[in-house]
């Protein structure tokens, strides 16, 4: 078969998809391979931007060469599409999974070949030829993206997620976990920025990180590392100084040139423009009203989308009081959909309703459905209405909106209307999201609207645009301006261990420094202890690391509301003004009165979260669990938009859709809470499980039979939530195969079934936030064939993505990384039995791994305290130590080189320090008073010279002094 070039691409696409590509998507292939990528692509609504992926993805396999991708080509191995809106582009998550899919069950033909290219480049025969994950607030679970630093991956995410990742604060991750996601973010990366005038701060931002990630900015004498960041906006609308756009002037006609993209761009979309309504709450009753006229006169799909949260709200729950009604005036669906929705519900509804509102949906509906949203829909899910009510917002806003509006340009009726309220004209109307731009289009739109309506087509808006830059900027939502980032701002940036005080904020870098209100994400736990029960911070962090928390249980608020909220201050007015953009306005932060909140846990893993009710505690994206509680929940208002069915603790479910695993916790108070708190409180076999979970005499061989009556009864209940119903059929199913219980630290047990299968060769990948004493596995594992593994997936790794001296030096510092655990304390620990350690360390079998039940926060303090291990202690500063005076403990090939080589040497020592995250740039200060004599090796360090070591988290240890070495040497 013929090798793969640039004129592969639509016989590629057709074999994917089923039909020819547009003609842009071709030519920018074309361009892609002969240029490298443009800064701008500018390109009208609905001509399918998403299909960049597709020729990311297809670049990338056309540049790979024996597993590498050469630094001159365009191919990146990670794609990053990102939106600054709260919902992820759905759409372009969907179709990056489905291309993954094909590529992965491909037999023949381009697509094998594709397949095959990307195979070589992860360096796994067998392995998925590409991976596809989402970025969204709270925990991150979706961890396929970095699991593998030379595995093809599709990542689609919000500024915020990206954004703060790239600046090394990787929002929802923590600081040890950093530095690895900003190389995987910036290194060997294609950022395709969507709707570019959305975000011009991160724009910029994005800009001077391409920059500093450039050879210029390293002292390096034979070039980068790795390939830098390539960067690509995406707009109909491109900021001016925007440059190589495609497509050119001269190619447009022809790019566009397609009749499909023809209809799409000519179909009439008249809207009238309806006379000025009094307030928000005259808005909302105008919307509703109008919207149930629509549904009488048989609109199917009906769209009612406004500019804050509260509004959506108000007006779902006057259509829902009409379908509710005995007899209902109003007889449709009626759905709320938000932004700030946690993901489990918004996919949720989404996958409910996707098949009847898609674009091309071959599905009529029964009867009208009415979608009542927020912006979180101007980009996001690929749905298509018949008829739209919006409020009036900025021009390049209405035009987003707009383009929900029959996507396809198909032959059909549209009816449409734009709302507005006098005060957002008014002569000091300046709203918080729109700025005077709300005011501007309204004033546009009636001078060029015929008798009341104006038509939204795509060309039809597109000629009459202002050819004068001031008057265009005038009529779209105002833009903040980043900062001017400084090379020292990421020498501060990019120490992540200990962070360096003051600390760079990171949100002005992305949305500005007038827009760049912080957020955190709240989950609720039915299954949390009572206030009254006796040492709640402990025992609370361990019934939340039981089942830790996921993105899609997580609920995104402004950071200062969620600390009000907490201490129990919130006001309707500051609810009622919540947005559905991310960075919205920061007003200036009132000081809050001095009084304890309710109880929380933050949640940074197992082993860092603490209790507090201190909201002074909570720092930006930081992920709070608190007690699932309808009352304090219902302050919240509008800010929390859930599906009516849905319960307020779905920890189930979210950690299975995160982690294809099942799970179902047995303990009291999920079932005693209040009705709706939990999916299972009103199931009566549930209770009957609890009281056997909490029975110290319980038989084993009962809990089948007790799962199977859970089972029967719900089949009989049609009262409960879908999800459920779905979720735990399911789960019985696994749990009566095989499950592992645990302890609830609040009575009771928690049944885990069988984990699900990663990809990875069977490594198991310890991140920042892991424990040294990590336990759960099933069998021990020994240090020698745990560094045998890690040296041999680091050799893999390296030989794809960084030079062969440096790869050496990789694979060096793998094969040694972790004799630090040799210490007899920390073996004890690990075994947690003194007398099995020591028979372990007389056979000389040191180990990596322990095995056995998880082990809470406060069982591994009692073993290190028991083992004498002092607090802190950190097995990788003890390694570095180990080897910096030992060369004979390095692999006998590459002792030599390292012995000799300073610069190697240095390479080698901080990647063993700074493993786990830290030495960025200082070690953890640990003072370790009588330290026992070791042998690993041959190689014995007695009890006097361990004491005659310098400390490594002293100044002259040589630590930090290496961490800046390598960064100005390699680049940050």
């Amino acid at each position: 078969m013929a090798d793969l070039t640039p004129a592969s691409f639509p016989d590629f696409f057709q074999a994917v998809y089923g039909y020819e590509p547009f003609p842009w998507q071709r030519m920018l292939v074309e361009r892609v391979a002969a240029e490298g990528w443009p800064e701008g692509i500018d390109l009208p609504t609905a001509s399918g931007k998403t299909v960049c992926i597709d020729a990311a993805v297809f670049l990338m396999a056309l540049g790979e060469r024996e597993g590498r991708l050469p630094l001159d080509n365009p191919g990146r191995r990670r794609i990053f599409f990102v939106v600054d809106r709260r919902i992820v582009v759905d759409e372009a998550y969907d179709r990056a999974q489905k291309l993954a899919k094909i590529l992965a069950n491909a037999t023949d033909g381009v697509v094998r070949q594709v397949a095959d290219a990307l195979r070589r480049l992860a360096g796994s025969k067998n392995g998925p030829p590409l991976v596809v994950s989402r970025l969204r607030g709270g925990t991150l679970k979706d961890e396929q993206w970095r699991l593998n630093p030379a595995q093809p991956a599709v990542v689609t995410s919000t500024v915020d997620q990206t954004g703060s990742r790239m600046l090394f604060r990787s929002y929802g991750s923590g600081p040890l976990l950093a530095p690895i996601e900003a190389a995987l973010t910036v290194c060997d990366a294609l950022l395709l920025l969507d709707e570019a005038h959305c975000a011009v701060p991160f724009m910029q931002t994005a800009r001077s990180v391409k920059r500093y990630a450039g050879e210029k900015w390293a002292d390096q004498e034979s070039g980068p590392i790795v390939s830098p960041l390539s960067f690509s906006i995406l707009s109909a609308t491109l900021p001016e100084d925007v440059k190589g756009v495609f497509p050119g002037e001269r190619e447009r006609e022809a790019a566009l040139d397609h009749p499909q993209l023809r209809k799409r761009r000519e179909a009439s979309k008249p809207a009238e423009l309806v006379k000025a309504v009094k307030n928000r709450d005259a808005l909302a009753e105008a919307m509703a009203n109008r919207a149930k006229a629509l549904a009488k006169q048989d609109s199917r799909r009906i769209a009612v989308m406004v500019n804050r949260v509260a509004t959506a709200d108000d007006v779902a729950h006057r259509l829902q009081r009409w379908t509710d009604g005995e007899p209902p005036e109003l007889d449709a669906d009626v759905i709320l959909l938000t932004g700030r929705m946690r993901p489990f519900d918004r996919d949720w509804l989404v996958r409910q309703w996707s098949d009847l509102l898609k674009a091309g949906a071959m599905c009529e509906p029964e009867r009208p459905i009415i979608l009542v949203t927020t912006q979180c829909l101007e980009v996001g899910a690929d749905f298509s209405f018949d008829a739209l009510l919006t409020e009036c917002a900025s021009l390049d806003a209405l035009r987003q909106r707009f383009g929900r509006v029959n996507r396809l340009g198909e032959d059909v009726a549209v009816n449409a209307a734009v709302l507005v309220q006098k005060p957002d004209i008014g002569a000091k109307a300046d709203d918080p999201i729109y700025g005077q731009a709300l005011k501007h289009t309204w004033q546009w739109l009636n001078e060029h609207a015929k008798e009341g309506v104006f038509d939204f087509a795509i060309d039809a808006v597109e000629s009459l645009l202002p050819e004068d830059r001031a008057a265009f900027e005038a009529l779209n939502a105002p833009s903040a301006h980043a900062p001017v980032m400084l090379p020292a701002h990421v020498d501060f940036l990019c120490q992540t261990s200990p962070p360096p005080a003051p600390d760079p904020d990171v949100s002005v870098f992305l949305h500005g420094p007038q827009r760049g209100q912080p957020e955190v994400r709240i989950v609720f736990r039915a299954d949390l202890p009572d206030r009254d029960e006796t040492d709640w911070s402990e025992t609370w962090p361990e019934a939340v690391a039981l089942v830790p928390p996921t993105a899609g249980e997580a609920l995104a608020l402004p950071l200062r509301l969620a600390n009000r909220w907490l201490a129990g201050q919130t006001t309707t007015s500051e609810v009622a003004a919540l947005a559905d953009v991310e960075g919205e306005a920061n007003e200036e932060e009132d000081e809050l009165r001095r009084q304890r909140a309710q109880r929380f846990v933050i949640w940074r893993g197992r082993r860092d979260s603490e209790a507090s009710n201190d909201p002074s505690r909570i720092s930006p994206d930081d992920l709070i669990v608190v007690k699932a509680d309808l009352g304090r929940v219902q302050e919240l208002g509008a800010a929390f938009c859930r599906p009516n069915e849905v319960p307020l603790d779905i920890a189930e479910p979210a950690f299975h859709a995160a982690n294809e695993r099942y799970v179902l916790r047995l303990t009291r108070r999920i079932i005693t809470d209040e009705d709706g708190v939990h999916p299972a409180s009103k199931l009566s076999a549930m209770k009957r499980l609890v009281a056997w979970a909490e029975d110290d005499d319980r038989e084993s061989a009962e809990l089948s039979d007790l799962l199977e009556e859970l089972r029967s009864e719900l089949g009989e209940r049609e009262d409960l939530w879908p999800g459920l119903l779905q979720w735990l059929a399911y789960a019985l199913d696994a749990l009566s195969v095989r499950y592992r219980a645990e302890n609830h630290p609040g009575g009771g047990r928690v049944l885990f079934g069988p984990p699900a299968r990663r990809e990875g060769g069977g490594l198991e990948l310890d991140f920042g936030d892991a424990d040294d004493a990590r336990s759960g596995a099933e069998q021990q594992v020994p240090l020698e064939d745990h560094a045998e593994r890690v040296k041999t997936h680091a050799r893999m790794w390296a030989d794809r993505c960084v030079p062969s001296d440096v790869a050496e030096v990789i694979t060096a510092a793998a094969h040694v990384h972790d004799l630090g655990k040799a210490d007899p304390r920390f073996q004890e620990m690990l075994h947690g039995d003194e007398s099995l350690a020591a028979v372990s360390l007389i056979n000389g079998r040191i180990l990596a791994k322990s095995s056995g039940p998880w082990r809470s926060r406060r069982v591994q303090r009692q073993l290190r305290e028991a083992a004498g291990l002092p607090q802190g202690f950190r097995h990788e500063m003890f390694t570095m130590q180990l080897i910096q005076g030992n060369s004979a403990l390095l692999p006998p090939e590459s002792a030599p080189e390292m012995a000799s080589d300073e610069s190697w040497h240095d390479l080698m020592l901080h990647l063993v320090a700074s493993h786990h995250g830290h030495a960025r740039p200082f070690a953890p200060v640990v003072i370790d008073e009588r330290p026992p004599t070791v042998e690993v090796d041959n190689i014995v360090l007695t009890e006097a010279q361990r004491a005659e070591l310098i400390a490594p988290h002293r100044l002259d240890s040589g630590v930090a002094d290496r961490f800046w070495k390598l960064t100005r040497r390699y680049g940050w």
